[in-house]
């Protein structure tokens, strides 16, 4: 067997590697020996780091949404800001969804996230459903504070809210290459992701009955 590659870099190396093939292959399609060569590991490092196949394959998850996307941290900055009026609850819900849809469609990341997220929800294999679960109560709080901050007189679950904002956002980033040769494109350009990001944002928040966002502030 070969040595462990003691490097600080290794066990990211994996995750990186897995997060593609994963997302391309799915659990059952992806061998081992195709992640530690995509990686330029060796097959030591994956037990050391990880044991086995199936808990790369949920730490592989895991990293995705808690390093890459940060997913739970994107639900508790909206949760614990400062929202005195209207307008600050319009703009720190558009940085939310803004935060989320950059994170699956930015041009400089990669498609794999929603790749893998939808094989995930699809397989709900080796513990994948309770993985991504986990950020679920940062979700919970985020849902508990939007629903105190619309009107009372508008009929609404955030529930919805959350599951529709990630319906839209997985769409775009699942559909690219389907969306890419209809519209005669090679890649989404800046401008197209903005213009995304600012439809969906409106199509969320506007049924709200809070004011457009300042999508200005919000571009830095």
């Amino acid at each position: 067997m070969s040595p462990v590659i003691k490097d600080k870099n290794v066990r990211e190396n994996l995750l990186d590697a897995s997060i593609k093939l994963f997302a391309h292959n799915g659990f059952d399609g992806t061998s081992i020996r195709d992640i530690i060569k995509d990686a330029n590991a060796t097959l030591s490092s994956v037990t050391y780091y990880f044991g086995g196949k199936e808990n790369l394959y949920l730490e592989t998850i895991r990293y995705a949404m808690n390093e890459k996307i940060k997913i739970a941290e994107i639900f508790m900055e909206f949760a614990e800001a400062e929202l005195s009026t209207d307008q600050q609850t319009s703009d720190q819900l558009a940085l939310m969804i803004r935060k989320m849809a950059l994170a699956f469609l930015d041009t400089e990341s990669p498609n794999w996230y929603g790749e893998l997220f939808a094989r995930a929800m699809l397989e709900s294999t080796h513990g994948s459903i309770d993985v991504l679960l986990e950020g679920h109560l940062a979700m919970e709080k985020f849902e508990d504070r939007l629903l105190e901050k619309v009107s009372k007189e508008i009929e609404f679950k955030p529930e919805i809210f959350t599951t529709t904002m990630f319906g839209q956002i997985q769409f775009m980033a699942l559909a690219k290459q389907l969306i890419l040769k209809s519209r005669n494109m090679e890649s989404y350009s800046h401008d197209y992701i903005e213009g995304v990001i600012h439809q969906i944002t409106r199509n969320l928040i506007i049924p709200l009955g809070l004011p457009e966002p300042d999508f200005a502030s919000l571009i830095k």
